[in-house]
């Protein structure tokens, strides 16, 4: 029912709709403005989209449901053996109903990482009033180091770092 593939090129419409839907439902989740990516013009959202599935130094992930996205997941390399992972993001209605789709889209990026740069360090940054996003964390490997990431548009708020340590390809 559920599958996790890369994004393609073609995908632009279906990432460009899913990536608003999540800077509307949690405005302070990701690097950028939902106003910001609403005055991107489709070009621009080709562009992005054809660099998420064909760059090698990132990469994004969908979970389509009947061919529909409901979750996206994505890694950027911060350094040669440091991957980030970001954008990570499940639909309202699918939360909490213990899918494992977020699990499924982690995979999927552990694995790329894994399989990309062998022993990266994987990190991701997270609000620290985002206790649902902490809770999948820490339920996923994934344990907080003390660093900070200040937010660029408030600087009222804060990213806070969890780190998986080294990706292992399973």
């Amino acid at each position: 029912m559920y599958a996790v593939r890369r994004l393609q090129v073609t995908d632009w419409q279906m990432f460009r709709n899913l990536h608003l839907e999540a800077l509307a439902d949690t405005p302070l989740g990701f690097g950028e403005t939902l106003l910001e990516a609403e005055r991107l013009t489709d070009v621009d959202w080709w562009h992005r989209t054809e660099a998420l599935s064909r760059a090698p130094d990132q990469a994004m992930f969908v979970i389509l449901a009947h061919e529909a996205a409901v979750g996206m997941a994505g890694v950027r390399w911060r350094h040669s053996q440091t991957a980030e992972v970001v954008g990570v993001y499940i639909t309202p209605r699918l939360r909490g109903q213990r899918l494992g789709l977020g699990r499924l889209l982690l995979d999927a990026v552990r694995q790329h990482i894994a399989r990309t740069v062998p022993g990266s360090r994987i990190v991701l940054y997270v609000h620290p009033l985002n206790s649902r996003a902490l809770s999948f964390y820490s339920r996923n490997g994934f344990a907080l180091t003390g660093e900070v990431l200040h937010h660029r548009y408030d600087a009222r708020h804060h990213w806070l770092q969890m780190d998986a340590g080294v990706a292992h390809f399973n």
